[in-house]
């Protein structure tokens, strides 16, 4: 997806994978707030998306949120079911 994204032309689907690329880049052990409000906005628009679940889950977690997390691991695991 990187290298398809460094074309000079946009192409179907460019949108979707720049912000898939930028969740994928989000470390949930060193994430910000800012990190947590993209990943929370991203859930909110795809509510299947499971990698941006899961490491929304891992940030929960660190930061005691723990009922949080398992809601969020459990909605991960109901999208991959699909």
């Amino acid at each position: 997806m990187e290298r398809a994204l460094q074309l000079s032309k946009a192409f179907p689907g460019s949108d979707e994978a720049k912000q898939s690329l930028s969740i994928l880049a989000i470390d949930p052990a060193s994430a910000g707030s800012d990190a947590r409000a993209v990943l929370e906005k991203a859930v909110a628009d795809r509510k299947d998306d499971a990698v941006a679940l899961a490491h929304l889950a891992a940030i929960y977690e660190r930061d005691g949120a723990a009922d949080k997390a398992i809601d969020a691991l459990e909605t991960a695991l109901k999208a991959e079911s699909r």
